[in-house]
């Protein structure tokens, strides 16, 4: 299958040139193709062409959603109305556009998710994961630049209402408050099998609280 970006760079414009009743159908063929689509055709019972198979899967890799999507989008209407009249076609690029559409929910699933651990992240979390699994998606909303609307104050009311799930600066456990998470799979560098200076400076140098609780967990004073 082709490359998106490849044919948004040379088929800006793919479909314009298509005109006429007569070279329709031949034409969409041919740029469906060159999208990265499959298309049977069988005129052995009608003096037309009639499409016979389900277009492929729209391409899910981009490296640019907003761009890309859009692109993608503009075609798909180009499409549609090149091929008016043809029945079997449009029903086909409308289930195309089902699947579109349904990418396009898992995409932006994949990104909020992403978009809240690294907020989570940037807040000092223990284990961004465990802040992602207190969040509720379906308040929240993706923007066009990127950004998270309702996600700040999400985040706020998670350190009011469950502080452990972020480090407190300074603090050491017993000290008052919760102590830190150690997230199950990272090695303890205080521990005499997993022993790292290098790995403990990092820790304490960005967060002090996680590394008291290594210690402790390790046996170090």
């Amino acid at each position: 299958m082709a490359d998106f970006k490849d044919i948004q760079t040379k088929h800006a414009d793919a479909f314009k040139d298509i005109t006429g009743v007569d070279t329709v159908i031949d034409g969409v063929t041919a740029k469906l193709k060159e999208l990265g689509y499959s298309l049977i055709v069988d005129n052995t019972k009608e003096p037309e062409y009639v499409p016979k198979s389900r277009l492929n899967e729209v391409i899910t890799q981009r490296n640019t959603y907003k761009t890309d999507n859009e692109t993608y989008l503009q075609q798909l209407e180009t499409l549609k109305k090149e091929a008016k009249g043809n029945e079997v076609l449009t029903a086909q690029i409308q289930a195309l556009q089902d699947e579109v559409t349904g990418w396009q929910g898992k995409h932006k699933d994949a990104t909020l998710a992403s978009e809240i651990k690294l907020a989570a992240m940037k807040l000092k979390a223990n284990d961004p994961g465990d802040v992602l699994a207190f969040v509720d998606k379906t308040k929240l909303e993706l923007n066009t630049d990127g950004t998270i609307k309702g996600l700040d104050e999400q985040l706020a009311a998670l350190q009011t209402s469950k502080p452990y799930l972020f480090a407190v600066p300074g603090a050491a456990p017993g000290m008052g408050g919760n102590p830190p998470h150690q997230p199950s799979n990272q090695p303890n560098p205080w521990a005499k099998e997993t022993f790292n200076l290098t790995q403990q400076g990092k820790i304490f140098t960005e967060n002090p609280a996680m590394a008291e609780t290594m210690k402790v967990a390790a046996g170090v004073k």
